[in-house]
């Protein structure tokens, strides 16, 4: 094994790197052959010891975001007041197992200015975990473990917030990782709606190795639309029941929330995302113009190259109030395939910025009840759900609420893609074709949904020969709407199905749909 894997390096505090010859430098191109459970070279620090020596006693904190704290975002905030940083999100199983995500994710992005650097797995499996972290440690300050993603994704993989009840499967994932690492393991969680039940979770982590707990002050059910406000009271109780570093998150949208923060409810850092996404100076108390930031980032991004999604997702959240104003650079925003492309949009938004500058009026205040105008980087506060309708007890769709933070005007990804396949493609609600219902759909008497599915389906069997040839979408319904007349004149209730203006039923989609026919 290498020397710079053998031997561990250790953060001694800002600008103070206590290194080992060749660290920094590009990996190996070959992964080490032996396994990284190897000797210690030095005691493992712990508790208040690993934050005050290891992290230099790190108050200001960026989180883990997928596709977001990437390096180059990860270098411009560490310019801009930040003292630590999480790596985005990694699925410890991939990684152990696929060499190129190790090396896109991790390997490839070491940087001697990125450091402290705590890298963060969501796993499920204490010995996937472990061969995760082993993988990693020598390239990162501490390991956490994901306890907090809220996210369907989350849900279906049995990970993130969605472990927080299986205390018995965390301690075991903690405790091996605690014993086989030669770095802390640190664990990012999100509270339950009572406090004394976050405290003894809490509890149960610490006593189980954690070194570092990063308490998220929501319940996995506050995202998105619902997220409300975070819950400093709990995070309180818990900074007083444990005995190790505690950071906070959430409610961080400027430097003053920070200082609030930490002297409300004693913890040793503060940890922002959606804060930081939109001011990266946040931890500095500037609030500069967004080009400036923006033409940082870039310049970053060309010295350390990462996916144009990544680089179009900053710029968004950075442009996010110019955006609202001059909508029409966000389409080309969210068009454009290279990285001088995206460049060109941002001097746009720059032009216009300053022309919107040169029209302002002495003594004239921010619209929309902003605390600055537009082209000045300030917190962006997350819209909750609107009033729904009375036919769905006033729930609405995921969809709808999403659609409405963004606006109609801009199509989603989904529909961009599909819109590029077949430039004829129109998706005006009003241009939809009409649905003719069989009778029974629609409230009258006569077949039941599953009835005109069944149709439907030996309609499919018998249009089979067709399959493959251009006649086969459009002959389809003319062929179950054959049947169900069959049916009509053996004595099925209802009268004969004709459509309402067409002879021939055309159009690819959902034909088969129990609400009818499309014509």
């Amino acid at each position: 094994m290498s020397q710079c894997v053998a031997v561990r390096l250790r953060w001694s505090g800002p600008g103070e790197v206590g290194a080992v010859p060749g660290r920094g430098a590009p990996p190996p191109a070959a992964e080490p052959s032996v396994s990284p459970f190897s000797v210690r070279t030095m005691p493992k620090l712990q508790g208040f010891e690993f934050w005050s020596r290891t992290l230099g006693g790190a108050r200001h904190v960026v989180a883990p975001m997928v596709d977001q704290s990437e390096l180059a975002w990860r270098l411009l905030s560490r310019r801009h007041g930040a003292q630590l940083c999480y790596t985005p999100m990694l699925h410890a199983q991939v990684f152990v197992r696929d060499a190129n995500y190790r090396k896109d994710n991790l390997y490839c992005e070491v940087c001697p200015e990125d450091r402290p650097l705590i890298v963060q797995f969501c796993a499920n499996d204490p010995e996937v975990f472990v061969q995760a972290a082993l993988l990693a440690q020598d390239y990162c300050d501490a390991v956490d473990l994901n306890l907090g993603c809220p996210q369907m994704i989350a849900k279906r993989g049995h990970y993130g917030a969605f472990l927080q009840e299986e205390w018995d499967l965390l301690q075991r994932m903690i405790l091996l990782a605690h014993e086989k690492l030669s770095v802390p393991v640190t664990c990012k969680i999100r509270v339950f709606p009572e406090i004394d039940k976050t405290v003894k979770y809490a509890q149960m982590l610490e006593k189980a190795g954690c070194q570092l707990l990063t308490v998220h002050g929501r319940t996995k059910e506050q995202k998105g639309p619902l997220s409300g406000t975070a819950s400093w009271e709990h995070i309180k109780a818990v900074r007083k029941a444990v005995t190790i570093p505690v950071f906070a998150n959430g409610n961080i949208q400027c430097l003053q929330d920070v200082e609030r923060c930490i002297r409300d409810t004693g913890v040793q850092g503060v940890m922002s995302a959606e804060g930081n996404l939109h001011n990266p100076a946040l931890f500095e108390g500037r609030s500069p113009a967004v080009w400036e930031l923006a033409e940082e980032y870039l310049d970053i991004v060309r010295q350390h190259p990462c996916p144009l999604s990544c680089v179009r997702a900053h710029l968004f959240k950075l442009w996010h109030h110019t955006l609202q104003v001059h909508r029409q650079l966000r389409e080309e925003l969210a068009k454009v395939k290279t990285l001088e492309g995206v460049a060109a949009v941002s001097q746009e938004l720059k032009l216009r910025c300053q022309e919107d500058m040169s029209r302002q009026k002495e003594g004239e205040k921010p619209p929309g009840g902003l605390p600055f105008f537009h082209w000045i980087c300030q917190p962006y506060f997350r819209p909750g759900p609107r009033e729904g309708s009375k036919e769905n007890g006033g729930a609405r769709s995921k969809r709808a609420l999403e659609e409405e933070e963004v606006g109609t005007d801009v199509l989603s990804k989904n529909k961009q893609k599909k819109q590029l396949r077949n430039p004829h493609k129109t998706f005006d609600p009003s241009l939809k074709r009409e649905l003719f219902p069989l009778p029974g759909t629609g409230g009258s008497d006569g077949y039941r949904g599953e009835q005109h599915q069944g149709l439907c389906a030996v309609a499919m069997r018998s249009c089979s020969h067709l399959r493959g040839r251009a006649g086969f979408w459009g002959h389809l319904p003319e062929k179950a709407l054959l049947l169900a007349n069959t049916q009509r004149t053996m004595g099925a209730p209802g009268g004969l199905l004709r459509p309402p203006s067409s002879n021939r039923l055309v159009g690819r989609g959902r034909q088969n749909s129990h609400r009818g026919l499309r014509v």
